[in-house]
């Protein structure tokens, strides 16, 4: 009720009154989407065009929306840049997002990173994660230099020879990419069905129908374990990927939180 009669004194504003910039973290560390959204529309253009875009920004920062809020901050970026915290909450909500939304967000960090000569940890992780052979661990947490460096291992191995390497051994590529559970499962299977299409056509000859389905199901299978081990080394190294961006998220948290409310 408090906050309801603050807000409707502020709104009976003029439309033409200047930014309150107090009134704005007020709205924002009590978490009035609704009374901070009509304050913010309430303003008149004539007011500071970048500082309410500034505004405007952090808002759909904070209740996240990603295309107004960068429509909104590529209007301000002298005040955005300026604001570390805010740099430091943008970039914790982004690295959690994952493929085109994550990758576009710091390009546009990276291309602006000379202009405003600022600094980020979290702008130097995600270049971790795009470039790990070449990134020096040392820099990071002791929280999360595990989960970078089982990344890194798998980074530096080739789905190529993973595929290859099935061709040998049925499930020895997911060995390779690290799946050992897969691999002996993968080698259970095939020896399996092997030994089976074995018998059958020691007993029944290569052209009896139940030895001839027999080598086409072992066929089919030995190719997708061929195909399937090229495809579970890529995906699994994009997981671990995201998932040390995940670690870094939660890593920051806290900070990041803390923030985005002042």
């Amino acid at each position: 009720m408090r906050n309801s009669i603050i807000f409707l004194v502020f709104f009976s504003w003029q439309l033409s009154a200047q930014i309150n910039k107090e009134f704005i973290n007020h709205l924002s560390v009590q978490k009035l989407p609704a009374e901070h959204f009509c304050y913010l529309n309430s303003l008149s253009v004539s007011a500071n065009q970048d500082s309410l875009c500034f505004y405007k920004s952090k808002y759909y920062l904070q209740y996240f929306d990603d295309s107004l809020f960068r429509a909104n901050v590529f209007l301000c970026p002298t005040l955005f840049f300026a604001d570390t915290c805010m740099i430091n909450y943008a970039n914790w909500r982004y690295i959690k997002e994952k493929g085109k939304t994550r990758d576009e967000w710091f390009g546009w960090m990276k291309a602006n990173e000379s202009k405003y000569f600022f600094f980020n940890y979290l702008n130097r992780y995600y270049e971790a994660g795009l470039n790990p052979q070449t990134f020096n661990s040392s820099y990071l947490p002791p929280e999360l230099k595990n989960s970078f460096v089982k990344y890194r291992r798998i980074d530096n191995r080739s789905p190529y020879a993973a595929a290859g390497l099935s061709i040998l051994v049925p499930g020895l590529g997911k060995l390779y990419g690290g799946r050992k559970r897969s691999f002996v499962n993968t080698l259970f299977m095939h020896s399996m069905y092997g030994f089976q299409t074995y018998e059958s056509v020691a007993k029944l000859g290569f052209t009896h129908p139940y030895s001839v389905f027999s080598l086409g199901l072992l066929s089919v299978f030995y190719v997708a374990n061929i195909y399937s081990s090229y495809h579970d080394l890529k995906e699994y190294k994009i997981m671990l990927k995201n998932q040390f961006y995940e670690d870094v998220a939660n890593y920051y948290y806290p900070y990041s939180e803390s923030c985005i409310l002042r």
